[in-house]
């Protein structure tokens, strides 16, 4: 899942509509529906650390958990970076025999990479991997293209809220980017 500061502070909510989806989920597959190993892989400069678990109790815990996890990841949002990070999850799993491979993946799609660069020559190389695994990428994509307004979480109770504005004065705006979402999922799936 996206922990980047577009994901975080976008004031449309996005960050709480994603975690409560994958609540959800979660406890569907809780519930008897599935008996399939799951896992959360928060992204945003870098990928977190993560293992493939049945304990969804336990992952549940970690959905709530993502924004702490987040402050200890780079800055910015690097989709390849995360993609690559549950290519390792699944790369280092035991005995996942015959199942399918899916990954699932809740981004804005907005690529704020530290130094600027373009992530597609990195996309394409995740790409390459997810197929040759034999890895489905979905994706969900999050906000809208319209964009909405990024606010500081206030200091106190009751604080104003407070807008991140560009160098202009202006608030700055995130928005929903869904051209990689949509070339990670149409050339997996």
């Amino acid at each position: 899942q996206d922990v980047s500061l577009s994901i975080l502070l976008a004031e449309d909510g996005r960050y709480a509509a994603a975690t409560d989806g994958v609540d959800r989920f979660i406890h569907w597959l809780d519930n008897g529906a599935a008996a399939d190993r799951v896992v959360l892989i928060p992204f945003a400069g870098a990928a977190g650390e993560a293992v493939l678990s049945d304990d969804y109790k336990n992952v549940l815990f970690q959905l709530y958990h993502l924004g702490q996890d987040a402050r200890y990841l780079p800055e910015g949002s690097d989709l390849p970076m995360g993609v690559d990070g549950a290519l390792r999850v699944f790369a280092a799993a035991r005995d996942l025999g015959p199942r399918e491979r899916v990954l699932i993946i809740l981004s804005d799609g907005e690529e704020k990479r530290r130094y600027g660069e373009s992530g597609s020559s990195e996309l394409d190389v995740v790409i390459a991997a997810a197929k040759e695994r034999g890895i489905t990428i979905y994706t969900l994509g999050l906000g809208s293209t319209t964009g909405a307004r990024m606010v500081l979480p206030p200091e106190k109770p009751g604080d104003a809220p407070v807008y991140v504005e560009d160098g202009s004065g202006r608030s700055v705006l995130s928005r929903l980017d869904p051209s990689d979402l949509r070339k990670l999922a149409e050339s997996t799936g």
